[in-house]
């Protein structure tokens, strides 16, 4: 971990004192560790300032760091079956992300994978497990109020705020961050805003969520602590996922993760810096609180964006209604890493390009037949920049946080797993017993506490809070209809092994 001052002489932050080890070494809980490097996301000081805690995503566990001595203390491993072996094979704690301190003496970490803020007791220089708080959605930033009386979580999947109360460690009310019911009334029973930020304003009359999914910034009012609804929408730029307000509560400061990156603009340099994670950035948004009116007006512009109030055209209703009366089994082949024109532009209909067709009919006509003979989809869109981020979309017409965040780091080399097509850390998670897992890949460690159970950290919701079943196939099935899988999410762990003989 590396620590920055602010050298006033340069008006620049600059690295102080050599990085502090974790001590970590490799070792993660994963398959194999030299495929998921270690990695941390999120740290808290206490108010003194003497002690930092640092979440380690990888290990499950928070690191208790000394800051004169730049040292680790204590690490507190937060999986039940290492805290108490009679709970060993039991989920908990796994993927911490977030952590806050409150009063010095007390810490909540946000477990992604298990649905649960944990709670920890600080005492001096070590930690201790207190309880565990569940949520129905996959918890990410916290936020404590000035009294710390009150504990504001976001949720990915279930699109809400969930408050808890700090003296009783539990969850007391949820608010959706959706948008106000005269925009989004129709759209409650779905979900994909990406809830991932928060911050109060100075007053806490005001909760501000980043929605990152909507590319908007959801202002809540709170009239109690417990009580609130979304006043209205902010439009931001691409992928919201931080938002901080300054101390007279009339700005606002917005951190947007991506960028459209266009196109490869094909310079004669090193291909790598024409990729597309090369060419993509982030922003930083700074702008004055509107007033009602105005955020009245800029909301609508964000239903508009995202298509809120748009209806079925009639005709195209009439069309699809005849559709399900005598189709009787849909095909879906999905094409991986080509655009539209790179294969299709010189079909000589629809929404092409000949121009820069890369692969055209006498390379893919077996693409081009089906094209022809069945339907041809030259209108369809979706914003994954690479595989990893494609998957998701073209599966669940929606993607996790935490893939988005993960996804671009394990694409560069400088860690993260490759959690985007069921598996998490390599591990099989189809298979909830480590007996089975080592029936399937010889090299699964023989370890019972690493991610035991089927939960994912990066599958979306279904209907109805339906943990990780919010993917095509899932919604085959509660409609009563059979699938055949030929190859979507198999477990590419199972194939780079030299032990495996299967």
């Amino acid at each position: 971990m590396h620590t920055y001052s602010y050298v006033s002489s340069q008006a620049a932050w600059e690295e102080s004192g050599v990085p502090i080890a974790l001590g970590h070494k490799g070792k993660t809980n994963s398959v194999t560790p030299t495929d998921v490097p270690p990695g941390t996301s999120g740290l808290a000081i206490t108010p003194e300032g003497k002690t930092l805690l640092v979440t380690n995503l990888y290990n499950d566990s928070v690191s208790v760091i000394d800051v004169a001595s730049r040292s680790v203390k204590s690490e507190l491993d937060l999986r039940p079956g290492i805290l108490n072996p009679s709970m060993t094979g039991v989920p908990g704690g796994e993927y911490p992300f977030w952590i806050t301190i409150k009063d010095g003496s007390k810490a909540y970490v946000s477990s992604l994978r298990d649905r649960e803020i944990d709670v920890l007791n600080l005492s001096g220089t070590t930690l201790s497990l207190s309880g565990r708080i569940k949520v129905t959605g996959s918890p990410n930033r916290l936020v404590l109020n000035k009294s710390q009386s009150r504990l504001y979580v976001t949720e990915d999947f279930e699109d809400k705020i969930d408050i808890i109360n700090t003296e009783l460690d539990t969850v007391i009310s949820s608010i959706s961050t959706i948008g106000p019911d005269y925009i989004t009334a129709r759209l409650k029973p779905y979900r994909g805003s990406a809830s991932n930020s928060l911050c109060l304003s100075p007053d806490e009359k005001y909760l501000y969520v980043t929605n990152g999914a909507l590319n908007c910034v959801a202002v809540i009012t709170l009239s109690s602590p417990d009580i609130g609804q979304v006043l209205g929408l902010l439009p931001t730029t691409f992928y919201p996922s931080c938002v901080s307000v300054s101390g007279d509560g009339k700005w606002l400061y917005v951190i947007n993760e991506k960028n459209p990156a266009g196109p490869n603009p094909l310079e004669k340099i090193n291909a790598s810096n024409n990729y597309v994670y090369r060419l993509e950035t982030s922003s930083l948004l700074s702008f004055p609180l509107p007033d009602a009116t105005t955020i009245a007006d800029l909301t609508r512009t964000v239903a508009a964006n995202n298509y809120f109030t748009t209806l079925p055209d009639p005709s195209d209703e009439q069309v699809m209604s005849e559709l399900r009366k005598r189709i009787k089994h849909v095909i879906y082949i999905v094409k991986e890493n080509r655009t539209y024109d790179q294969v299709l532009g010189d079909l000589g209909q629809g929404n092409g390009d000949p121009y820069i067709t890369q692969f055209g009919q006498s390379i893919t006509p077996n693409y081009h037949k089906l094209a022809t003979q069945f339907v041809n989809l030259d209108n369809f869109y979706t914003p994954g920049d690479v595989s990893g981020n494609g998957w998701q979309w073209s599966l669940a017409a929606r993607e996790a946080d935490y893939n988005i965040k993960s996804i671009i780091l394990n694409y560069s080399g400088h860690g993260y797993a490759y959690d985007a097509e069921g598996t998490n850390r390599d591990v099989n998670i189809g298979y909830s017993t480590l007996q089975e897992r080592i029936a399937a890949n010889p090299s699964t460690q023989n370890d019972p506490n690493i991610l035991p159970g089927h939960a994912d950290v990066d599958a979306p919701d279904g209907p109805n809070n339906e943990e990780g079943t919010g993917y095509l196939w899932d919604a085959a099935v509660r409609k009563g209809l059979t699938i055949r899988d030929y190859g979507f999410y198999a477990d590419q762990s199972r194939y780079g092994w030299s032990d495996f003989t299967r």
